[in-house]
């Protein structure tokens, strides 16, 4: 009996992270900073409680996002529910949004090799993607900083406003 040799798919080639931040704020990626999951949520593509979890991603310094190859035996078509886990690190807001990723698994040559196809779609939305990107913003959280200075004026007394001064920083003025 004839059987095709099972295929090995990469579902992360086009995955995408971004942090953006705010005002003269630098927060660069950290390794591993960022969790997604990779979910086949059965026919229904809404999350509950029967979904089976097929992979768990992670980023890398430079934003892409990697998951474990995933090998098929058996031509069809595989629908995954993809989604950021929010891990509530301080001052990020994470994106929300959910994707599609589906891997169809063709047999249509009969010559023994599977070949396959990823196609990525906003849940929300029809079409496909190119690229998924997922893009969270980083706010530095406030500090309050206590600048303390004192003038000291040899041989005359300091009246109450003889002088006036200015802090600075990045060319902006806080009088």
């Amino acid at each position: 009996t004839y059987k095709a040799a099972p295929v090995t798919v990469d579902v992360s080639t086009n995955l995408k992270k971004t942090l953006s931040t705010t005002g003269n704020t630098v927060r660069p990626l950290q390794p591993g900073e960022f969790k997604f999951y990779l979910v086949d949520t059965g026919t229904d593509t809404t999350s509950n409680a029967d979904d089976v979890l097929i992979g768990e991603g992670t980023n890398d310094a430079n934003g892409k996002i990697t998951f474990p190859q995933i090998t098929y035996d058996t031509a069809g078509t595989y629908k995954y529910l993809l989604v950021e886990q929010n891990q509530a690190h301080p001052g990020i807001t994470y994106d929300s949004t959910k994707y599609y990723v589906t891997v169809n698994v063709t047999d249509s040559t009969q010559d023994g090799q599977l070949d396959y196809t990823v196609t990525y779609q906003k849940a929300t939305e029809q079409g496909t993607l190119n690229e998924v990107v997922f893009r969270n913003e980083y706010y530095g959280e406030p500090v309050e900083v206590i600048v303390k200075a004192q003038k000291n004026q040899i041989n005359k007394d300091l009246q109450g406003n003889d002088y006036t001064f200015v802090l600075t920083a990045d060319q902006k003025s806080i009088e």
